[in-house]
């Protein structure tokens, strides 16, 4: 490795920093497939309107997303990850996004975008070159024609760690397998590209070609506008079927090195140029076309490149791409874990490699389950979107900022407080007339046995003063039982709040912007027999349903003593339609189930849940309320009886409105956005 005078300066200025702070922007396109009646057609449409993030052009059935530009490596990928897997929740059960690239067209690829600092080629220039005269747009962009022409000549890299399109088409596969099918299919440019200056190789360079290119863009200079680098590019990347984004993030660790490797080092002579990047081109043609099974015809210049990038990151201050750099080699040493040699050994028909719509995105991801649920609704309806911080659970829609999917400027700190505190948010509320339960709270152990004697002939509800959680006792629970209860909150560093049982239906109601935009019935754990499954089997399939949407379905001690005080055993047979319950409380993660019923609550009601809103400064969350009755008419001289307030939760679960009974998705986060959006 020898560092020409750009790398001197480079490494002598300590300025090799700066390619651990290059810019990324990730383009995919991808074709989307309907199963209608058994049988697999492109897709005519999708749920999903156009926007920046995700275009779909009906006359291909091809999806394309697309990045924010200008992003790190880490949160480019990160933004990618998650675009696509809320587009594949987005869509309908029946949509399937194709997950492998076909030799015959140029869909179904991965684009990359990069740049490198502005202010490296700034600070080069204004150390060593500024008193040569020569003019800084032409000395930065023959610096990246300078990575660009070895770029090029190293395209057999890429071609041999990505390539998977063993066969010319999908149906022909009785045929030699090859490396890249595409790429073998590009061939040799019949005309050489001129990359000595920017200008000769825009007027050379094929229109419609893929590899490694330069985007550009009009900058002035003196009063005249001259054309200028904008990014680096890197098209027709194959889609790794094996990989959930499609392509591996190491890639990006690949791209970087050898960005600053090739700016660094000793470039390509000019004289030299065009029969190298020829000869280089030729090379790509045999490892595209060589059968993956065998050892590749780059093995050797491969292992030696690589080993350059890995001492040449060892050196530097880019250590950091050492990881990466290290999976790829191993892809070197071993040619049958090659994207190809993979798809070739999996003996899996290539209907496996599609992505299903309508799944859950919910702890797949590192942002949570209520920032998804918003983003989504931002997908369907076109709004720009970006992900601000995910350890702080901040993002941006359109020009609003939004925290946890429903906190936004509006809410009030002071308020905030309250809600949290479960005793001091219920004293003000009862403190304004509206009717909360009869309440004991115990503070300490020696305090347990006075309450319990005080409760000890009513059904109870027993919570903490903070935390989320609760477990109702339909019969008084024995007094060990209830000891050990408290104690399980008190060792939490809270008080216990031991509430009167009230009868009625619990409800969610949601609100954005002071708006009641859904009510949820809580449905406590149940399980209803089909008259002839034990309760053992119909908790299996519970179980089973509830794992499809990413929701617990738990059975342990508390339900089996629920069944047993019912009179009931595992090996009990359930008459058709008779509904079992579990569990007395509708705590979330419960097994709970949901019924939205807004629509169904009589308007009398909303007035209540405004002025409740309105005592509570309440603007986005929601309140927990128990009705006796949602279908009779709130008569203000019963309203403490007839509306009962529970608690209040400034950032509760949204995903609650998803999948609820009777009818799955209704249009709640759609509804949000709007609300959230408005001035």
């Amino acid at each position: 490795m020898e560092y020409d005078e750009i790398g001197k300066q480079i490494d002598s200025a300590k300025l090799m920093g700066a390619f651990k702070a290059l810019r990324w922007q990730l383009k995919q396109s991808r074709k989307v497939a309907e199963i209608v009646a058994g049988k697999s057609s492109e897709a005519s449409k999708i749920p999903l309107k156009q926007s920046e993030r995700c275009t779909f052009f009906a006359k291909d059935a091809l999806l394309e997303l697309s990045t924010h530009a200008g992003m790190s490596k880490g949160k480019v990928f990160s933004e990618f990850e998650l675009l696509l897997r809320l587009v594949q929740s987005a869509l309908e059960p029946e949509k399937r996004i194709q997950a492998f690239s076909e030799s015959n067209s140029s869909q179904n690829t991965t684009t990359f975008y990069w740049n490198i600092p502005e202010q490296l080629f700034k600070t080069l220039y204004d150390n060593q070159y500024q008193h040569l005269k020569i003019d800084y747009l032409v000395f930065r962009n023959q610096l990246a024609l300078k990575v660009l022409q070895q770029l090029v000549a190293h395209h057999w890299l890429l071609t041999y760690l990505t390539g998977c399109t063993p066969f010319l088409t999908v149906e022909n596969q009785t045929a030699t397998p090859q490396r890249s099918a595409v790429r073998a299919g590009a061939g040799v440019p019949e005309k050489p590209v001129d990359y000595r200056t920017l200008s000769a190789y825009i007027k050379t360079r094929p229109a419609f070609a893929t590899g490694f290119d330069l985007t550009t863009t009009q900058l002035e200079n003196k009063g005249v506008q001259i054309e200028s680098v904008r990014s680096f590019k890197l098209t027709g990347i194959e889609l790794n079927p094996f990989e959930k984004t499609g392509f591996k993030a190491e890639l990006l660790d690949l791209l970087s090195v050898m960005t600053a490797y090739f700016m660094c080092t000793t470039g390509i002579a000019e004289q030299e140029l065009t029969p190298k990047i020829q000869a280089a081109c030729k090379f790509e043609q045999v490892v595209a076309r060589e059968n993956p099974f065998a050892q590749s015809a780059c093995y050797k210049k491969a292992q030696q490149f690589i080993a350059s990038l890995l001492h040449f990151v060892a050196q530097t201050q880019l250590q950091i791409y050492q990881g990466g750099l290290e999976k790829l080699q191993n892809l070197v040493t071993d040619s049958m874990q090659t994207p190809a040699a993979k798809l070739l050994r999996s003996g899996r028909e290539i209907d496996a490699f599609f992505l299903k719509g309508g799944q859950s995105t919910a702890g797949k991801t590192k942002v949570t389950a209520n920032m998804q649920f918003l983003l989504k609704a931002a997908l369907k309806e076109g709004k720009d979107f970006e992900i601000i911080s995910q350890e702080e659970q901040l993002l941006r829609i359109e020009n609003k900022l939004v925290l946890n999917g429903i906190t936004d400027a509006q809410t009030s700190a002071l308020y905030a407080k309250i809600w949290h505190a479960r005793l001091l948010c219920q004293q003000l509320v009862q403190s304004r007339g509206i009717g909360v339960p009869n309440t004991w709270t115990i503070t300490n152990p020696a305090e347990i046995d006075e309450i319990y004697e005080l409760i000890k002939e009513s059904a109870i509800v027993v919570k903490g003063s903070f935390t989320a959680g609760a477990l109702t006792f339909r019969n008084v629970p024995a007094r060990k039982v209830f000891r050990q209860t408290v104690h399980g909150f008190l060792k939490k560093k809270q008080k216990c709040v031991i509430e009167q049982y009230q009868g009625g239906a619990a409800y969610r109601v949601l609100l954005v912007k002071g708006q009641a935009i859904s009510m949820l019935e809580r449905i406590p754990q149940n399980i209803v027999g089909d008259g002839h499954s034990p309760v053992s089997e119909l908790i299996t399939r519970k179980q089973k349903r509830y794992a499809q949407i990413e929701r617990d379905f738990p059975f342990d001690n508390l339900q089996q003593s629920n069944l047993i005080l019912q009179g009931r055993k595992e090996t009990s047979i359930l008459a058709r339609g008779e509904q079992l319950f579990l569990r007395y409380d509708a705590t979330t993660g419960t097994g709970e189930e949901y019924l939205e019923c807004l629509s169904e609550m009589d308007k009398s009601y909303l007035q209540k849940i405004r002025e409740l809103a309105q005592i509570l400064h309440l603007q986005n969350g929601a309140i927990d309320i128990i009705l006796p009755n949602l279908y009779q008419p709130l008569r203000e001289k019963d309203a403490r009886e007839q509306f009962i307030f529970l608690n209040a939760h400034a950032e509760p679960s949204l995903t609650l409105h998803e999948h609820t009974l009777m009818q799955q998705d209704a249009p709640v986060a759609e509804k949000m956005l709007q609300l959230l959006l408005e001035c």
